[in-house]
């Protein structure tokens, strides 16, 4: 990820309101107070962006965050923010509801509505934004889902920060074919995650089988490099069986297997038209993705692209 803001470039007294500058450009209209005065104040914001989903990380010391009627009529902007804890703790209320965070949860908050967050102690987090535009089709009642912990512990709180991490951890996540996947995939998870709260509806189109697809397309992108990767890899590692993961690919037009491939290729693809990666071999990009046949990839590269490996490096 790339560093977007640090205190550290300014004064130490103007630390604060550098901050708030920070947060509101990155996320919307802010109040922010340091709730540690014997303290010198600090904070750092990474940034990342997937297809239209922004995703940052957030390390700072002990503040109080409020998104007020006053600075939505100064801002008025219609996002969906998930905070997922990394270190620390964090409490967040709006709705009428209040949830506290510790290492691993995550929440949801909406900025069309007043909100507060606070942390008592130096933190880190990652915050999730969509428009939205995005994620409340989805959705029947966004509204009775803010502030409602979904805990870490949880099969989709593990998967939501492997996601995100994965994300984080990745050196570009801009190029469209690499994006679109990884949006969808963490778009998915997000979305599933609130509906395994207690009274979460779906709009009519949201079903049980695209969480599973989103679920599943997460893990393969976090495993893409693995050469064994398979069906029955993938479904061990969700807990079911084989033909379970074949059903949640229905829809797709082409079978899970088919789209790994597909993703294997996409990314092989981007690595050797970059001029950054112009010393490495055509067999160490192929076998970086999980390919461990040259011919096979060769083949199946020209099938996709309408050109050889090295054709495409030269072009």
């Amino acid at each position: 990820m790339e560093t977007l803001w640090t205190t550290s470039s300014v004064a130490p007294r103007e630390s604060l309101s550098y901050w708030i500058e920070a947060v509101c450009r990155t996320y919307t209209s802010l109040d922010c107070e340091h709730r540690n005065q014997e303290a010198p104040f600090y904070g750092q914001i990474e940034s990342g962006i997937v297809g239209e989903i922004g995703v940052t990380q957030v390390r700072a010391a002990a503040q109080k965050v409020r998104r007020t009627l006053g600075s939505i009529a100064r801002h008025e902007e219609d996002k969906l923010l998930f905070s997922i804890q990394k270190r620390g703790r964090c409490t967040v209320v709006q709705d009428g509801r209040v949830a506290t965070l510790a290492p691993g949860d995550f929440v949801l908050y909406d900025t069309k509505r007043p909100y507060d967050l606070t942390f008592d102690e130096d933190f880190s987090q990652y915050v999730v934004a969509l428009p939205g535009h995005v994620l409340r089709p989805q959705l029947t009642s966004p509204d009775r889902l803010t502030a409602r912990r979904i805990p870490g512990g949880s099969s989709i709180g593990r998967a939501v920060l492997h996601a995100v991490e994965t994300v984080a951890n990745a050196q570009s996540v801009s190029d469209g074919a690499t994006a679109r996947p990884m949006e969808e995939a963490l778009r998915g998870l997000l979305t599933a995650g609130l509906l395994s709260l207690p009274g979460a509806e779906a709009r009519p189109e949201e079903t049980a089988s695209g969480a599973r697809r989103a679920a599943i397309k997460a893990y393969v992108l976090q495993n893409l490099c693995d050469p064994e990767l398979c069906v029955g890899m993938i479904a061990a590692a969700q807990g079911v069986d084989v033909s379970t993961v074949h059903r949640a690919f229905d829809t797709e037009g082409e079978t899970v297997s088919r789209w790994i491939w597909g993703q294997r290729l996409e990314n092989a693809r981007r690595d050797l038209i970059d001029p950054g990666q112009s010393s490495r071999t055509l067999t160490s990009i192929a076998f970086s993705w999980g390919f461990n046949d040259m011919a096979h990839f060769s083949r199946a590269f020209k099938a996709r692209f309408g050109q050889s490996p090295r054709a495409a490096r030269h072009t």
